[in-house]
Formats: C-alpha cells, structure tokens, sequence
C-alpha cells in the first residue's frame, strides 16, 4: 500500500506533536524559576520571567492551534476559503476533478504544520537550553531550526501554488 504525500506529511506533523508535548511535559519538571522568554538578534537571551504553565506550554498549545487550524482549512466544506491560483475554475471544477488539487493542498497543509511545528519545538528547546544554563542563548543549530523551515515554507509557497494552477488549468480544459 503506497501512502499519499500528504497523508505522510500529516503522519510526520501528528508524530512531531506528540514528541513536542511530551518534551514540555518532561522538561517542565526541570525547569529553573526563571526562563527565557526573549532573544536579541545574537540569539542570546535578554528577557527572563517565572516559570508558569503558560509561559512553557503556550509553544504547545500554538503547535496545536496551527494543526487544528490546518486540519479545518482542509475540510472538503472548507474549499471555498482558499486562496488559490484560478479559484473560479477550480470551484466551477467537479469533485473527481477537484480531488488532485485537494490532494495538494492537503499536502501543502501537513507540510506547513511540520514546517511550524518544527519551529516551535525548537524555541522551545532553545529555552530549555539557557534556562538550564548550557547556553547564554539560543546555540546556531537551534537558530538553523527556527529559520531553515519558515524559509523553505516560504519558498514551497510557490511550487505548490505553481503546481496547483496547472492542475487547474489542466483539468479546466479536459471538461
């Protein structure tokens, strides 16, 4: 049985989830009094306040809320909320010939909550980080994790809205 992209992406987002609340989880237990709670350019820390369950699982919950606001967005009820390349001809579109560019969407959906998710998970490791007081800041692998994948989101932005329109384009004129 060969997985959809998307469904593998959406696999990948649900697995990074869980392995982000579960590092709260275990870290809040080893958290100082005082955690970071800001970064200056240089990546080290320039604001502190008290340890509180909303200030360390507030990364969670914004995971959370980018899964759920993905997972609504894909909702076959939802497809008139989209903002896509040719959107009249793709809602003038049958379902069976909507169904690829859907697919794609959905992809560029468990795509984008990897991609964020990723990036919480790192500042939140980086925090762990210079709370415990390994660090005075966040260390360069952590700065390639918060960055490398909002770039590469930003960038995906355009091969898939490029890839949705010819779709579009391509099931538009085999009607």
């Amino acid at each position: 049985m060969k997985l959809k992209s998307a469904t593998v992406w959406w696999l990948v987002a649900r697995g990074l989830l869980a392995l982000h609340a579960l590092f709260a989880f275990i870290a809040w237990f080893n958290l100082p009094e005082r955690i970071p709670t800001h970064f200056g350019m240089g990546g080290e820390a320039d604001a502190w306040s008290g340890r509180s369950l909303w200030t360390w699982f507030m990364f969670v919950a914004i995971s959370l809320g980018f899964h759920l606001l993905f997972s609504l967005l894909i909702l076959p009820g939802a497809l008139r909320f989209w903002n896509i390349p040719e959107k009249e001809r793709f809602l003038r579109l049958t379902p069976e010939q909507q169904r690829p560019v859907v697919e794609l969407k959905r992809s560029f959906a468990g795509a984008a909550t990897v991609c964020l998710t990723v990036v919480m998970l790192a500042l939140q490791i980086g925090i762990y980080l210079t709370a415990q007081g390994h660090t005075k800041g966040l260390p360069w692998y952590i700065q390639i994790a918060l960055f490398g994948p909002a770039i590469g989101l930003v960038i995906g932005v355009f091969f898939w809205m490029n890839a949705m329109e010819r779709v579009i384009v391509k099931a538009s004129s085999s009607e």
